[in-house]
């Protein structure tokens, strides 16, 4: 398996198969942070579920989902608060996703701030 630095810079590619490429190797690297992680899986690369059989990252994804479970590295909780404001509508139901599958205390208080929060904008 390659090194995980030269995989992570694999994803700022202006080509998009070798992000995609990429991500399914950081998705499967052992050594890959839960931070890494996570950015692989809120990618707007892997968004287009065409993509997955031709890369096969669907297993990859599966995998990272295993391996987020019960994590407690702030930084992930500050990159999805930050992933989510971007663009809160689209990003709801990722952010939501993901949290669920932390499965934390504190994966379960963020996810009710940004429910009320897409909540407080409906009214």
């Amino acid at each position: 398996m390659s090194n995980i630095s030269q995989i992570e810079e694999k994803l700022y590619s202006k080509n998009k198969s070798v992000r995609l490429k990429a991500l399914k190797l950081m998705l499967k690297h052992p050594d890959s942070t839960s931070l890494q992680l996570i950015k692989c899986l809120c990618s707007s690369d892997n968004r287009n579920f065409e993509f997955f059989k031709i890369f096969e990252l669907e297993k990859a994804m599966h995998a990272a989902w295993d391996r987020i479970k019960g994590v407690t590295d702030e930084s992930i909780y500050i990159y999805l608060t930050d992933f989510y404001k971007q663009d809160e509508q689209a990003n709801f139901s990722l952010v939501e996703h993901i949290l669920l599958k932390i499965d934390t205390k504190k994966a379960a208080e963020q996810l009710q701030i940004i429910k009320n929060r897409k909540e407080a904008g409906k009214n």
